[in-house]
């Protein structure tokens, strides 16, 4: 693990091929369908630089900076940078894999190791963020590398592999707030295995306090950014994840039935196996990745009990725990679970096919195209309805942020949107101008169920006009378009 980050001559056109042909798939479909609602959002923070954004710290944003200044505006563009840390992923999981390897029975399954590369890859909840940059797309890579960069420290102790680990837990710090778990699962794990002594002596400890240092210096610009919005981003994220009322397990039995759907139930049981065999693998680096797992477990299994919690709030786990439990479960039930890998592969990729090139038949209210389909022309739709008015005041709304990002992208010119709800976020520190007393033609979802009346303070509402959101086989979304004169705010 500590001499090479990728596979041995042997296997290496092998685990290549693999790598790069999922990534080729990504490729091919990327640039086919729109952008979902939080690409859209995380390329919005690319066109306005800043130290650090409402959600999450800054590391998505700039990341779509770089290649929005570089390649331009575009769907494959906004996706590219998830498609290249989806292979960097894969390359680190394949080197995390190898001291397990080492006691796989290749008299009973070979290549054990592509078969976990496969697995993980089958996973559509992992193939998503494959696909789609989030914060967590880069803290699937960030998470194999302190790992790595841990055992260093362990094995080595240099001045060097302090830097690095300082370098990569503040890069982590960088990419979310719950990248904390990381060093807090690395200072359990030495305690728990006595390692600590190893850096609680006088070589050691300025070496660490200097990797302390670095961690700090690159992650102030989110402590900067904090201070000079009064520490709202810290306070949101608390917000989410630590609600101390209205506790319910009902709540938590959602999320993991979600967590099942999208990452499909044979891939959570393999994952989950994967963390039950950690508990009995000696290994160092296997006692600092159950650290991390259970850390994140035990967050989000708190945050669950106060609101369902998202799917890919949990991606590091599954990506740590999925291809362990493939190497573990092969070697007994190598042909079910070969089987089940190919199956679920398979049904990975009818799904990203169907997202470019539709062709299943599906009801509308369960439609994979919702998120996805028709924004360029709900926008030019909304700005011709707008010239039509020629009003000064008169602007286009939404009625949630989710939909603001969208509208806002795929606008020509979004200094015309306005985001109306009652919630803090982005969208408050981004647009200076004030909904009350402008006229307002608000997009409205069908599936959003707003009724205006109820909703806002208008001297006079009328509804304008109505269109379909369609692919060839289905009815996606139905758009209404409604006037609300005098806006004066919400009811």
């Amino acid at each position: 693990m500590l001499s090479k980050l990728y596979p041995p001559k042997s296997q290496f056109f092998l685990v290549i091929t693999v790598i790069l042909g999922f990534a080729l798939i990504k490729l091919g479909i990327a640039p086919h369908f729109g952008l979902s609602v939080d690409e859209s959002h995380y390329v919005l923070y690319g066109m306005r630089f800043d130290y650090s954004y409402f959600d999450h710290p800054p590391l998505v944003g700039w990341i779509q900076g770089f290649f929005l200044w570089t390649l331009g505006q575009g769907e494959l563009q906004a996706r590219l940078p998830a498609i290249l840390l989806s292979i960097s992923t894969s390359l680190l999981c394949w080197n995390f894999l190898q001291p397990y390897l080492k006691n796989t029975n290749e008299s009973i399954v070979k290549n054990a190791g592509l078969w976990a590369l496969l697995g993980l890859n089958a996973s559509l909840g992992v193939t998503a963020l494959g696909l789609m940059l989030l914060p967590d797309s880069i803290l699937f890579t960030i998470t194999f590398l302190f790992i790595f960069s841990a055992e260093r420290v362990r094995v080595r102790g240099s001045t060097q592999d302090w830097l690095i680990l300082g370098l990569i837990t503040g890069i982590a710090g960088l990419t979310k707030y719950n990248a904390i778990i990381l060093p807090l699962a690395l200072v359990i794990t030495m305690f728990t295995t006595g390692e600590w002594r190893q850096v609680i002596t006088i070589k050691q400890l300025p070496k660490a306090g200097l990797a302390m240092l670095i961690a700090l210096g690159i992650i102030s610009p989110v402590l900067f950014w904090n201070l000079k919005h009064e520490f709202i981003s810290f306070g949101y994220q608390q917000g989410r994840i630590l609600r101390f009322s209205n506790l319910n397990i009902g709540n938590l039995l959602i999320s993991y039935i979600t967590q099942l759907l999208a990452y499909g139930p044979f891939i959570a049981y393999v994952a989950w196996y994967g963390l039950w065999r950690l508990l009995w693998h000696p290994a160092y680096v296997s006692g600092l990745t159950l650290w991390i797992c259970l850390l994140f477990i035990g967050l989000f299994s708190f945050a669950g009990l106060g609101k369902p919690t998202l799917p890919h709030w949990w991606g590091v786990l599954y990506v740590l725990t999925i291809p362990l439990g493939i190497v573990f479960l092969i070697q007994s039930w190598h042909k079910t679970i070969q089987t089940l890998i190919i199956l679920n592969t398979l049904f990975a990729l009818t799904i990203q096919i169907e997202l470019a090139y539709p062709f299943l038949p599906m009801p509308e209210k369960f439609s994979l195209h919702r998120d996805f389909r028709g924004w360029p022309t709900i926008m030019t739709k909304s700005e011709e309805l707008l010239a039509i008015e020629q009003s000064p005041r008169a602007m286009i709304a939404v009625p949630n942020w989710s939909l603001g990002s969208r509208a806002i992208y795929y606008a020509k010119d979004p200094s015309k949107i306005l985001v109306v709800d009652r919630r803090l976020d982005q969208f408050d520190l981004w647009q200076p101008i004030r909904p009350e007393g402008r006229d307002l033609l608000f997009i409205l979802p069908q599936h959003f169920r707003i009724n205006m009346a109820k909703r806002y303070k208008c001297a006079r509402i009328e509804h304008k006009d109505q269109i379909e959101i369609r692919v060839p086989t289905h009815k996606v979304n139905q758009i209404t378009f409604a006037w609300c004169y005098k806006f004066a705010g919400l009811n």
